[in-house]
């Protein structure tokens, strides 16, 4: 019988806290492998986000066009603070996303704010035709 991905997500935050990065990202990789549940490493991760952010630590994937300045970060960093009372620790994963033509793309375990130029010209070309 798998074992249901919470439960596996819940062992992943236990050993990401007692054991160093690397080993434990070996660890669970073999695991995956093992098991042949590497398809499901995208919901596991948003799984162990979801986790991480119970307890006060909110992860966020940042896709832009370029790299963020400081002043960004502290704009998404406030953003996040306002959303989320309760968190005492931001992790901003900077990703840069061709795909992306301006603005910022935030993506959360469960939760996505798009920011982008081609979201906002979508949003105004709806609303524009109907």
């Amino acid at each position: 019988m798998k074992a249901p991905r919470s439960a596996i997500a819940k062992v992943i935050n236990q050993k990401l806290d007692k054991a160093d990065a690397k080993k434990a990202a070996e660890d669970i990789a073999g695991y995956l492998l093992a098991e042949k549940r590497v398809g499901e490493l995208d919901s596991l991760m948003r799984d162990l986000q979801q986790i991480r952010s119970d307890q006060g630590a909110v992860e966020v994937n940042a896709l832009s066009a370029h790299e963020l300045d400081q002043n960004s970060i502290n704009e998404i960093k406030t953003l996040i603070k306002t959303k989320f009372p309760g968190t005492n620790q931001i992790i901003i994963n900077k990703i840069i996303d061709n795909d992306v033509v301006g603005g910022v793309r935030l993506v959360m375990a469960n939760q996505q704010l798009d920011l982008t130029i081609r979201y906002k010209l979508s949003k105004f070309k709806q609303l524009t035709t109907s």
